[in-house]
């Protein structure tokens, strides 16, 4: 999946996942839960803890 996808999925921008994903912008809780319900996985694989 690219960055835009995803963020078609939870309806933000890829430049804010990239940011993300950078670590240059803090993930928010909310967005968080949308993308780990976005990817069917466990906020907690979102957050990095086990």
């Amino acid at each position: 999946m690219t960055q835009k996808q995803l963020a078609g999925m939870v309806g933000v921008s890829g430049g804010m996942i990239a940011q993300i994903e950078r670590g240059t912008k803090t993930l928010s809780l909310q967005l968080g839960k949308m993308i780990a319900r976005a990817l069917k996985v466990d906020i907690l694989q979102i957050i990095g803890r086990d």
